[in-house]
């Protein structure tokens, strides 16, 4: 039986405990950027008029997944 390994680090612990759905972070963001930006490659494809809450969206989105990038420190 092998023993579990332990963290003796408490920001280590953190930062494997508070991750959603176990996925590094901002992977989150990088899925609902690539689902939105897919979708509008699709309609665009499908000469479908998309509603303007939808460019809208579309647009605050990769702001916003942009913008958290630039303040990330390494």
């Amino acid at each position: 039986m092998e023993k579990t390994k332990q963290i003796e680090n408490p920001e280590e612990t953190a930062r494997y405990t508070d991750r959603t759905l176990f996925l590094p972070v901002g992977s989150i963001r990088a899925l609902v950027m690539l689902t939105l930006l897919a979708s509008s490659i699709i309609f665009i494809h499908n000469n479908v008029v998309t509603p303007e809450w939808f460019n809208s969206l579309t647009i605050a989105a990769f702001a916003y997944y942009f913008g958290s990038k630039n303040g990330v420190k390494k």
